[in-house]
């Protein structure tokens, strides 16, 4: 009842956490009021349905559907301290919420997650074939906290018959720092198998070191799986501050290639934006991301794509003249063609006022379209607004 003081509902919720007769009602009660509680009369709740245990489990997955953020935080924490108290099968409860739109809620399945033991691992490896991107990068980055605890998992996963749980399996291992002696067997197993990539992971697992076995992933550049390349020239790149020259030239390659898959050549893409380094290999990737922007005929949400790229390396990078004033000085040329898609045109001058590196050519060439476009154009308001930011 809304209409009781604080302190006489905090005194009934404690009152019913010590009642064992009619315990699942009593649980339905609390449950309901989660919805509802402040952050004091909250913590009562909690600490009442720990009390409860076990009787509180099937209340408290119902609990994890409530549109409250706070409430399915609530359950999905003693879902987990009662799952693993009692025994009980906690996990398949909290995995589905890795799909979860709120970050606050997911953040808090992995936390719990993270506290499986190494049995549990094994569930928490099954899910890595699932369809949904969000939960199977939610599963490989709990697994990454998990550290040697899922090694053994992860190990056995990559013997396994699902190719893509494999591929999975071996990208996770290969960001786990710690190998497992329990694992030893699984691992030299794999080590046996015809995959390269699966080679590669369980070298490096076994090798219980930092450092991965760049030889190998080197050599898988040059397998014939357009996918086992491409998770080498990713691991190479992710893993080393240095990455070998051949890894980034094959991402480069997969950027300017029109008949690469529409995706990867985004993902090769993004994989640029996040880790280059102009002192690397990098800028081979680059200057292709810059070609695939000026090329009219290729794809606009890569195009898209490729433009947002270029912003984030060239704010990332602006305090270099070479850089950003090269990304600028492109994206000037794509704003200035006539013949290029309008708002192709505008994205391009947008990108120039986020960069902020504007020399004399592109000052120059932005002051050429507010001159020779018409002034209620959306291309001539932006770059008039850029202008004016970049003058002051």
């Amino acid at each position: 009842d809304d209409s009781q003081p604080g302190s006489l509902r905090i005194a009934i919720v404690n009152a019913l956490g010590s009642v064992k007769a009619n315990a699942e009602s009593v649980v339905d009660c609390l449950v309901n009021e989660l919805d509802r509680a402040g952050d004091e009369l909250r913590n009562k709740i909690e600490q009442s349905l720990l009390e409860l245990g076990r009787t509180s489990f099937s209340g408290l997955k119902n609990a994890i559907s409530s549109p409250k953020i706070k409430t399915r935080i609530s359950a999905i924490k003693l879902l987990g301290d009662i799952g693993r108290e009692y025994k009980l099968q906690w996990i398949p409860e909290l995995l589905p919420m890795l799909n979860d739109e709120e970050n606050e809620v997911r953040d808090a399945v992995r936390s719990e997650l993270s506290k499986a033991n190494q049995e549990e691992a094994q569930v928490i490896v099954n899910t890595l074939g699932s369809p949904i991107e969000r939960i199977q990068d939610g599963v490989m980055r709990v697994l990454v906290a998990l550290d040697s605890k899922a090694v053994p998992a992860l190990a056995r996963a990559l013997n396994g018959t699902n190719a893509d749980v494999q591929k999975k399996a071996a990208l996770t291992l290969n960001r786990i720092d710690n190998g497992s002696s329990d694992a030893i067997n699984d691992l030299l197993k794999a080590h046996k198998s015809d995959n390269p990539l699966i080679i590669a992971a369980a070298e490096s697992s076994l090798s219980k070191t930092k450092s991965l076995d760049e030889s190998k992933l080197i050599e898988l550049l040059k397998d014939p799986e357009e996918d086992h390349r491409f998770d080498a020239a990713r691991i190479l790149i992710q893993a080393h501050e240095a990455a070998p020259e051949s890894a980034w030239k094959y991402i480069s390659n997969i950027i300017s290639n029109k008949k690469a898959e529409k995706n990867l050549r985004e993902d090769a893409i993004n994989l640029t934006e996040r880790y280059f380094d102009y002192k690397s290999g990098g800028r081979m990737a680059l200057d292709a991301i810059i070609h695939l922007v000026k090329e009219k005929d290729t794809d606009p949400k890569l195009r898209v794509a490729g433009i947002q790229s270029l912003i984030f390396i060239g704010r990332k990078d602006r305090y270099n003249d070479d850089i950003s004033t090269l990304i600028s000085e492109a994206l000037i040329q794509v704003a200035q063609n006539d013949e290029e898609d309008p708002n192709i045109r505008v994205l391009a001058v947008q990108a120039i006022g986020r960069i902020q590196r504007a020399n004399e050519t592109v000052i120059d060439g932005l002051t050429k379209i507010v001159r020779d476009n018409p002034v209620d154009s959306s291309l001539t308001k932006m770059a008039r607004e850029v202008l004016l930011y970049t003058v002051q």
